[in-house]
């Protein structure tokens, strides 16, 4: 499911992730007209709000953590914590389709 991914990325080029993840919820909509049931997106949303939360340049944690080290907030979040980042999305991946086939 794209949803994590899709936050994540609106992160990335400046949204905050509160305002990433109302709009993805508002895409998505009702989840059962796409067969999906509730809990698989909103296990997506908050994975992918709290995925942003370290991998976006934008957020608080990624600006006050540059500061404190004199380095870029995309050499904060998109270079220390790339691993990181990709590694949760991968696994919030498969926890979302491994979700969806038990329910």
């Amino acid at each position: 499911m794209a949803v994590p991914w899709l936050i994540v990325g609106c992160g990335v080029v400046g949204m905050t992730p509160v305002l990433a993840a109302s709009l993805v919820a508002a895409a998505v909509g009702d989840p059962r007209a796409w067969g999906l049931p509730p809990l698989v997106v909103a296990l997506g949303l908050m994975s992918g709000w709290s995925l942003t939360s370290v991998g976006a340049p934008f957020v608080a944690n990624s600006i006050v953590i540059s500061r404190l080290s004199g380095r870029s907030p995309f050499t904060v979040s998109l270079r220390w914590n790339a691993a990181y980042l990709l590694g949760g999305l991968t696994l919030a991946s498969a926890a979302i389709l491994a979700l969806a086939a038990v329910l």
